[in-house]
């Protein structure tokens, strides 16, 4: 792993992989990975976790499967809870 330090942009590493990535924790395919404006967290060497350019955050999933306005995407069983006293409330819709 290539790390090194620039005076404008702080820390600059490799892309990496999920199978190795550029930010790894002790077991080497645990970490942080980088391709063109995304961000990529990976657990035993496969992808959980992306943070795309336009925002967007993806969980167990590597590409958005509905509308392009949509900021959260997740693949598999979901539990969310919420707790709020403003009347906004919070909505939930299964495209699936």
């Amino acid at each position: 792993m290539a790390v090194s330090i620039h005076g404008n942009n702080g820390f600059i590493t490799t892309n990496g992989t999920a199978a190795a990535p550029s930010l790894a924790a002790p077991d080497t395919d645990t970490g942080f990975f980088f391709d063109t404006n995304t961000i990529k967290a990976t657990t035993s060497g496969s992808e959980r976790l992306r943070i795309d350019s336009n925002g967007r955050l993806f969980i167990n999933r590597t590409a958005q499967h509905a509308s392009s306005s949509e900021k959260l995407s997740v693949n598999g069983m979901t539990s969310i809870q919420f707790n709020s006293t403003s009347s906004a409330g919070l909505y939930i819709f299964n495209e699936e």
